[in-house]
């Protein structure tokens, strides 16, 4: 019997309002009607015992690591079989006492002591997996487990397999079967397009980029309750508004955007911003208005602060282009000028996306930028590619010399919140950085080719991957006992400035 505590609950009705629903026909028990029934349940369960009754509760809750509240009912248990009461800190010790159960190792120390068979298999396992036991102890004390069930068999032996120095087919994408390479034929970056971002996962985890760009497996969308922008949302909208003030900035010939026209600059500014949070206001109704009102005033900030940084480059850049997409379809928040078809770059990949903004020098030139709204994370001079995971400045050059078949001198990252200090990350389209393009993409195609993908992380590329729960927590550890000449190449090109 497990007693489970959390937080009280609060009936939506109160008693009252229950009470008057029940005399018109609905059935809706009151909280002492509530109460004595679970005293009902605790009874019958207690009465079900023929031999020993066991009660016991989680202390922790290994989901998140922090402790968890007992039931009462614990309590009366202990009052009923003592008659006394005892406090919640002695339950506490006894528990501990009586279970010894910890996170990572949820099992007694005792065998005897355990409460279904996992804890026992867990406690008769525990004193020959420290290194003081002798070896000669330890073999053969688990082989109980990959006779007692199929299932369990072939699970542990490759987790096994995976914790070993050779390279596995459990390890991710490892040594492809016959019918995977034909599949694999149609997934090559020449056969199919492909955005930057999702380039981008190869350096970062080529399983990841498998399980993402390859099988396009996600997490499944939990709908919640919004109290605040996540970073996701909030950067989808300053992304909006950015496109929509382009149009209306071009509409009122107030680009480029300089000192002299930046009053009225700021002016369409709060027009477009005003429009846009009664379009979100719409669609997302936030349920706290004062926090809603604190983020668009935020989004106001950052935009200002943005339009200031623009207007300090003098007017030598005009935009032009502004959401300029290829290889999507065609819609109403995109640039005119997009192309549906996906641009092909350096005779080797298709590529799709869309470029934040396009813009155009004195001499004809182009520039092109991708606005983004998180922190800073890419510094310091000479960056190219960032060890294949700072695709974006160099692949939508390349991208937008195909579609607009013009030169491109430039990409670049343009971190234009206050959070990015309104910092830039600029990449010269030159030789330097089209032959660093074409190595890795050449590199993602050998591995598409040859079908080697394996769960192999960068360092910290596992804190927040969205298949964590696929690889589980041990990837980068386990990858370091794997056989490391295997993995040379893509170290090589995480190595790349």
């Amino acid at each position: 019997m497990s007693s489970r505590g959390g937080p009280a609950r609060i009936p939506l009705l109160l008693d009252e309002r229950r009470e008057a629903l029940r005399q018109a026909g609905y059935r809706l028990a009151g909280n002492q009607r509530r109460t004595w029934r679970e005293q009902l349940l605790l009874r019958l369960a207690i009465g079900a015992a023929s031999r020993r009754l066991v009660v016991s509760y989680p202390r922790v809750d290994l989901v998140q690591g922090r402790a968890r509240v007992p039931s009462l009912y614990a309590l009366d248990v202990l009052r009923g079989a003592e008659g006394r009461l005892p406090d919640l800190d002695e339950l506490g010790r006894r528990a501990e006492a009586g279970g010894a159960a910890v996170v990572g190792w949820p099992a007694p120390e005792e065998p005897e002591d355990a409460v279904d068979e996992s804890e026992f298999d867990l406690a008769l396992l525990r004193p020959y997996l420290g290194a003081g036991a002798p070896v000669a102890q330890r073999r053969g004390r688990a082989r109980f487990l990959l006779e007692s069930n199929e299932h369990l068999k072939r699970a542990l032996e490759a987790r096994g397999r995976r914790w070993r120095r050779p390279w596995f087919p459990v390890d991710g994408l490892v040594d492809a079967s016959p019918e995977a390479l034909e599949a694999l034929v149609a997934q090559r970056i020449g056969a199919r397009s492909y955005s930057p971002t999702a380039l981008q996962h190869y350096a970062a985890c080529p399983y990841r980029f498998f399980l993402q760009a390859v099988l396009r497996l996600y997490p499944r969308d939990e709908l919640v309750q919004l109290e605040q922008l996540d970073p996701m949302t909030r950067g989808s909208i300053f992304h909006e508004i950015q496109f929509r003030l382009f149009g209306a900035l071009k509409e009122a010939d107030l680009l480029p955007v300089t000192a002299d026209n930046l009053e009225a600059v700021f002016e369409r500014l709060d027009e477009v911003l005003d429009s846009s949070e009664r379009d979100y206001r719409e669609q997302l109704a936030p349920p706290i208005e004062r926090v809603w009102k604190a983020e668009f005033e935020g989004l106001r900030a950052d935009l200002r602060g943005w339009l200031r940084q623009v207007a300090d480059e003098g007017g030598q850049w005009m935009p032009i282009h502004a959401e300029l997409s290829f290889g999507l379809r065609r819609s109403g928040d995109r640039d005119p000028h997009s192309c549906p078809e996906p641009a092909e770059v350096l005779d080797i990949a298709r590529l799709r996306g869309s470029i934040d903004l396009v813009e155009e020098d004195a001499d004809g030139r182009l520039r092109v930028t991708d606005h983004k709204t998180g922190r800073a994370v890419h510094a310091g001079g000479g960056l190219v590619i960032g060890g294949g995971k700072v695709l974006q400045p160099v692949l939508y050059s390349l991208a937008a010399e195909r579609v607009l078949e013009r030169e491109v001198v430039s990409g670049r990252l343009f971190y234009c919140t206050q959070r990015g200090d309104y910092s830039t990350v600029s990449v010269p389209l030159d030789e330097r950085s089209r032959g660093a393009a074409r190595r890795l993409l050449l590199k993602v195609d050998e591995a598409l080719e040859s079908g080697f993908l394996p769960a192999a992380p960068a360092k910290d590329a596992c804190r927040y991957c969205d298949y964590r729960r696929v690889c589980g927590p041990y990837e980068e550890l386990r990858v370091k006992r794997k056989d490391r000449t295997r993995l040379e190449e893509l170290n090589a090109l995480r190595s790349e400035r």
